[in-house]
């Protein structure tokens, strides 16, 4: 959700910071997860389940038992080929995230959440960082935000799902410093 308040913020406070950087993030919540795509890239009478619980999910009504089951099952496809079993493990170990926040997100602040109207009054360089086979926040988000930010720069990382800076890490760095050395020096 850090793309949500990091576009809120520079929408709302435009002198804030000199420059925005967006991963994996929409400008909307305009339904939530491609249900489509996750349950085709899992199968089966699993991925109908999964597709339930995402659903479930997406209007906070999941419970606490469905939400563990789901994450359990749902982050290695959120790598699109180098899953990073102890990346994984270390993300559990040492959660950045309540799953109270993260069902008040989905259920509530997401409904409310659309700043597409306001991207054009974003003054700074953005850069918009996508990987190319995320089905958490599709492309789609990352396109318009590349089309209303008046300074923004998509970069489309090809190897990568929603974790691009587990998944593609060299060219991350390489793409930040010379975005960073050319719009923000």
């Amino acid at each position: 959700f850090g793309g949500f308040v990091a576009l809120r913020i520079a929408t709302r406070y435009p002198d804030f910071t000199s420059g925005i950087v967006l991963f994996d993030t929409s400008p909307a919540w305009t339904g939530g997860y491609d249900l489509d795509a996750l349950e085709q890239l899992v199968g089966g009478e699993r991925g109908k389940e999964l597709r339930e619980i995402a659903r479930r999910e997406e209007t906070g009504v999941a419970t606490e038992a469905e939400l563990k089951r789901f994450e359990l099952e749902i982050m290695p496809l959120y790598w699109h080929q180098n899953f990073k079993e102890e990346a994984l493990r270390e993300m559990y170990d040492n959660p950045l995230i309540n799953m109270d926040i993260a069902s008040y997100m989905m259920g509530t602040l997401s409904k409310e959440y659309d700043l597409r109207p306001h991207l054009a009054e974003i003054k700074v360089p953005a850069l918009i960082l996508q990987g190319r086979y995320d089905w958490v926040t599709p492309m789609l988000g990352a396109e318009e935000m590349a089309r209303g930010i008046p300074n923004a720069r998509l970069h489309i990382f090809e190897h990568s799902g929603h974790m691009v800076f587990m998944e593609e890490p060299e060219e991350l760095v390489t793409v930040l410093k010379e975005w960073v050395n050319s719009s923000l020096a």
